[in-house]
């Protein structure tokens, strides 16, 4: 959120230390994801700078891509020595679902109904993707997306690394997306007290929203059952 809406103007000294203490941190906690938001971010800023909108060169360097690189450099020399990178486009894929008795086609299905939710959100409220957070959130995932399609681990067969940051990425669209269509709810109350608050644009959106619901309490009671065989 830091990221998404404070860099876009001048912030004090202690923000920007704060900025980069959350940097390390995020990349210690779980380094998958800040492989994609960082592309992510700097791809939102290009993006931005088109519509003559800039960053804070101190924010965005000191607070928050000079720490990310230094913490996943670090990472990267622990790990040395564990495997590599490298480019063998949907190798991993196929190998995850052919595991599973499944052919590599049924990633096309299996991603859209895991994306079902989010992207309705935007077809059905275009409004939304005017939030600089829920921008960078679809961003991360999609840069999290790409490198699960298109690099694959060699010298061991742990693909985590390749998975978590995608993952990881659709958990914060869903975030983004259920803020985003409160955020769009309550405007039209403000705007119309009278009116319904399941309209049914909402009434869509929280239906399919129950859907993953339920998907998540299925997968709950099978790690549970049988742990790791869904993984």
């Amino acid at each position: 959120w830091i990221v998404a809406e404070r860099i876009w103007s001048k912030q004090s000294a202690r923000m920007v230390a704060v900025t980069a203490v959350l940097s390390l941190l995020a990349v210690h906690a779980k380094p998958s994801y800040s492989v994609c938001l960082l592309p992510a971010a700097s791809l939102l800023v290009l993006l931005n700078s088109t519509k003559r909108r800039r960053v804070d060169p101190v924010m965005w360097w000191v607070g928050f891509v000079l720490p990310t690189i230094a913490a996943l450099g670090l990472q990267l020399v622990l790990a040395r020595g564990q495997g590599g990178i490298g480019i063998a486009p949907f190798e991993v894929v196929q190998q995850m679902l052919h595991s599973r008795g499944l052919s590599g086609w049924w990633f096309i299905p299996l991603a859209a109904m895991s994306l079902l939710f989010p992207v309705a959100v935007v077809l059905i409220e275009p409004g939304v993707t005017r939030s600089s957070s829920l921008r960078l959130a679809w961003l991360a995932m999609l840069v999290g997306l790409t490198i699960f399609c298109v690099f694959t681990v060699t010298g061991r067969r742990d693909y985590g690394d390749l998975l978590w940051g995608p993952q990881i990425g659709l958990f914060v669209v869903f975030v983004e997306s259920v803020r985003a269509i409160i955020h769009a709810a309550t405007e039209r109350l403000r705007k119309r007290p009278d009116s319904r608050v399941f309209d049914p644009r909402t009434s869509i959106l929280s239906a399919l929203f129950a859907l993953h619901v339920m998907s998540g309490v299925m997968l709950w009671y099978h790690e549970v059952v049988t742990p790791a065989a869904w993984w």
